[in-house]
């Protein structure tokens, strides 16, 4: 039985039977006498019928061409046709159900046994309406799903077992084919040509979502960087594959661009470093040299004396050779990953930066385990190092501070090297802590920064599977309290 608030019309179109009865069993039916073909397209127009009720032995009637009619009139949409028979002709009862009646019941009949077939008609309607709803329903989520793909600025493909079932626009013109037509039914490797074969097993990895970049040849043989996200999504039975890609050329063009720029910024801060540092050991090359020159044009060289300036010559000379070594190590652009110690870096930088650290008194305190091997880029991790120490350097300066610490430590954990470089500058402001490793972002004056440094240490370090950090930190040492900027790098060993 139908158990709701709803009334259904029926429309009756047969001899007379108690509808009392049938009403009194379920009060949600309506019933709708008509008595020609008029009365029922009428009755169809105003109403919302659920039912009509045929009696096919009514005469002058063609039940067949009426229901025909109807139908085509669309005046049956939403309703089910029952008609009543004690024909026995199944070719004439099967001509009726062909012309669009939904069920059929033989006269004569008990009410018990109509009562059950309205019932069962009526929720056949009912799923039929659900049924259509549904399909509207996912044919609009369809829509909403296509014109989402579309108005996507991505490239965003959908694959199943690897073929291609349904793109957007952009998939197109990404890689330079006509039009999505074009790509429907390709293969996975038949869109992104050319991807390195570690690029190629995470693109039909089914099991894992991959983020990752690669570059790809386009239809007419250009060479695109791109950014993809591919994700897998189980639909139904399937399992479908959803990559979205995005042309990274340009922003690659001026990533290297902005790379080079901060190359050059640190280029200059060495520059002056080397400065500061030649200063004392020419000057002592220069006045070893002048006493032995005074001591020939004299004629009163001393052996002793003058072996001394000379082994300081050559200390000096030494000393001048190795800070030159290091300006051309971080010059090289060695882009191959090599086995090093990181105390041996953190040393070339630290004497690299030696002049001005002295310069600004800061004190290097030093807590470092045993010996660590890591294998990365090691000019990368030189000019990482170069920005974070200078930017503690401009840190201190124009600051009345008496203390100035600079606490770099070095430790592993599992796989994960760790290198934390603390000062006692004071800190960072909270109001822009969230912004440094913004591109262009800068708390010192223009003339002295490009706000590139820590935007490219942090690009760097993405390239190398690793991070950096930077927290405020209070802390105490002899004795005394402090507070500064923290950095935390992490890279893998391996």
């Amino acid at each position: 039985m139908i158990n709701n608030d709803t009334v259904y019309n029926i429309l009756i179109l047969a001899d007379s039977f108690d509808r009392n009865e049938i009403i009194q069993r379920n009060e949600n039916y309506k019933f709708i006498v008509v008595k020609n073909y008029t009365e029922i397209t009428e009755a169809l127009e105003k109403n919302d019928i659920s039912l009509a009720i045929l009696d096919m032995e009514l005469e002058g009637f063609n039940f067949t061409g009426i229901i025909e009619e109807l139908t085509e009139k669309r005046l049956l949409n939403n309703c089910l046709v029952l008609v009543l028979s004690t024909i026995e002709n199944p070719k004439l009862l099967k001509n009726i159900l062909k012309s669009g009646a939904a069920d059929f019941l033989k006269k004569p009949f008990i009410n018990d046994e109509f009562i059950l077939k309205i019932e069962l008609l009526i929720k056949k309607l009912l799923d039929k309406k659900l049924i259509e709803e549904q399909k509207k329903e996912i044919e609009n989520t369809l829509k909403k799903f296509k014109a989402l793909l579309d108005s996507s600025i991505n490239a965003m493909y959908i694959f199943k077992d690897n073929i291609c079932i349904e793109c957007n626009k952009e998939a197109s013109l990404l890689l330079g084919f006509n039009s999505k037509e074009e790509i429907i039914d390709k293969h996975i490797f038949n869109i992104f040509h050319n991807v390195s074969t570690k690029h190629k097993n995470l693109l039909v990895d089914n099991e894992v979502d991959h983020n990752f970049q690669t570059k790809v040849t386009g239809q007419q043989g250009n060479v695109y960087e791109v950014q993809i996200k591919e994700r897998n999504i189980p639909f139904d039975t399937d399992n479908l594959k959803i990559i979205s890609a995005m042309d990274i050329t340009d922003i690659k063009r001026n990533e290297k661009i902005l790379a080079q720029k901060s190359k050059l910024a640190s280029m200059g801060e060495m520059i002056g470093n080397i400065a500061h540092q030649w200063r004392q050991p020419l000057t002592a090359i220069s006045i070893a040299a002048s006493g032995i020159k005074l001591m020939q044009e004299c004629d009163i060289e001393d052996k002793i004396e003058t072996i001394d300036s000379l082994d300081n010559i050559v200390k000096n000379t030494k000393f001048l050779s190795a800070t030159i070594e290091d300006f051309q190590n971080f010059l090289r652009n060695d882009r191959e990953s090599s086995t090093f110690f990181i105390q041996d870096v953190l040393r070339s930088t630290l004497m690299i930066l030696d002049a001005n650290l002295k310069f600004e008194n800061i004190k290097i305190v030093q807590n470092y385990e045993e010996d660590i091997e890591i294998t990365t880029i090691q000019n990368d991790l030189v000019q990482i190092l170069l920005n974070i120490i200078n930017n503690a350097v401009d840190a201190f300066k124009d600051k009345t501070i008496k203390d100035k610490f600079l606490f770099i430590d070095v430790y592993q954990k599992k796989d994960i090297v760790y290198i934390s470089l603390l000062d006692s500058a004071g800190g960072i402001s909270e109001a822009v802590i969230d912004k440094i490793f913004e591109p262009y972002f800068t708390t010192k004056h223009q003339a002295q920064g490009t706000g590139l440094g820590l935007y490219m240490t942090h690009q760097i370090l993405s390239k190398l599977d690793g991070k950096i950090e930077v927290n405020n930190e209070s802390y105490t040492y002899e004795k005394k309290e402090n507070r500064g900027a923290k950095f935390t790098i992490t890279l893998p060993v391996f």
